[in-house]
């Protein structure tokens, strides 16, 4: 259970480092389901348990700063079933997979920053497969077939790894068959022309295969969240948005959330629960994938990720995960 566990925070730690500690310690404990840490001038740490017969067993201070607990249940990978659309060209928020895995959300289109080429954006574990693999639209469970379904090819992607590596995020770019299958519009939302930090507060949408349109609030946009359902269990993700009430089921991984004030983008949604949904930050997603929503624009390369490694998927990236790609792409394409 949880209460052991706790002791082991210092009883003064700064709150700049307090974060990391409950990442790597209590988050891989039974019940936590998320921690953050906001700091300024009132620190405040909370703590996101899996349900509420857990809530006594966090304390209601850790490390000298108030606790405040919230109940989001599990967070698990939002991908699988119902029937979507077959569309040409095909616009952000319609089902996609691969024709041997799950079927999720295309989030929309973006640009290679190095190259300035149209891709398209979902989550690694939609898109699934090495680079080259095919990707269909609809998804396999939404009826799309393989190879008259096919509209592009895993081209990198971030990979997600199991604990104690702590993941930054779960996206996946894929290069079309043809620049023109892609619609610049979300269905539903129009065209979205550019990224923004979240905003604690703030409304946001997003279009998803599974249910649609739907919105709900920010209430965390830097936690640390254990997400359920990757091939080796769970992962555990840094930096991560949460939404609530919950604004997704399964096969809307992948779908595009925007700040519906702004009309900017401002995550990758990619997980969730009965009560809440995680989210990517779109601007970690951009850098470390080496993409723009804005055509000509160089994305903001991530802290610590080198921009031409990441662009050619070469290397691991401590902290930000590996990138892969590339490879055998033109060898496919010419099969």
């Amino acid at each position: 259970m949880l209460a052991p566990g706790w002791g082991a925070v210092p009883a003064e730690i700064p709150a700049f480092e307090l974060l990391e500690v409950l990442s790597q310690g209590f988050l891989m404990q039974e019940g936590v389901s998320g921690v953050s840490v906001t700091w300024g001038s009132a620190p405040r740490v909370r703590v996101y348990v899996e349900h509420e017969s857990y809530e006594p067993f966090v304390p209601r201070e850790i490390g000298g700063y108030p606790v405040e607990v919230v109940v989001t249940g599990r967070f698990y990978t939002l991908s699988s079933l119902p029937t979507r659309s077959r569309l040409r060209p095909i616009p952000g928020g319609v089902s996609i997979g691969i024709p041997d895995g799950p079927t999720g959300t295309l989030a929309c289109r973006v640009y290679d920053a190095r190259t300035g080429r149209r891709l398209m954006l979902s989550n690694r574990h939609v898109m699934e497969g090495g680079p080259g693999t095919p990707v269909i639209q609809p998804g396999r469970h939404d009826g799309g077939r393989y190879p008259e379904d096919v509209v592009g090819y895993v081209l990198r992607y971030a990979e997600v790894r199991p604990p104690p590596f702590v993941n930054r995020v779960d996206a996946a770019l894929a290069a079309p068959v043809d620049e023109s299958v892609l619609s610049d519009e979300i269905l539903g939302i129009g065209a979205v022309s550019g990224a923004e930090p979240p905003r604690e507060g703030a409304v946001v949408v997003k279009v998803g295969r599974t249910t649609g349109y739907t919105e709900g609030t920010v209430v965390d946009t830097r936690a640390s969240v254990k997400v359920f359902g990757y091939p080796f269990g769970y992962a555990i993700l840094s930096d991560q948005v949460v939404v609530m009430p919950s604004i997704a089921e399964p096969g809307d991984s992948g779908s595009l959330v925007v700040d519906k004030e702004t009309g900017r983008a401002v995550g990758l949604l990619f997980a969730g629960s009965e009560r809440a949904t995680a989210v990517n930050r779109m601007d970690l997603v951009l850098s470390i994938l080496g993409v723009s929503l804005v055509p000509g624009a160089r994305a903001e390369v991530a802290r610590g990720v080198d921009y031409g490694s990441v662009a050619l998927g070469l290397v691991p990236v401590a902290v930000v995960g590996t990138v892969v790609g590339l490879g055998e792409l033109a060898k496919r394409a010419r099969r």
